[in-house]
């Protein structure tokens, strides 16, 4: 089941973001766009993986070690 979320998402992603891009006053690509979305993340849930993406932002943002295994957003600095 989660495939079929994630692969439906992923088609409307390819096809709207550039909509969004080139003229993002268009509301019919950016609907699609929150909708895929909204799939990618019921996709991402049924595929049992919530949890430990959940748990890698606690755990980044105690961690002093770059490495691949950690979230990919930038560590703030500040």
């Amino acid at each position: 089941m989660a495939d079929v979320f994630s692969m439906w998402a992923l088609r409307e992603c390819v096809q709207n973001l550039p909509k969004v891009a080139e003229n993002p006053e268009d509301r019919v690509a950016k609907r699609q766009m929150l909708l895929a979305a909204s799939f990618a993340g019921i996709g991402f849930g049924s595929a049992g993986v919530h949890l430990a993406h959940g748990m890698s932002y606690p755990v980044r943002a105690l961690s002093t070690v770059e490495n691949a295994f950690s979230h990919p957003l930038p560590r703030s600095r500040g």
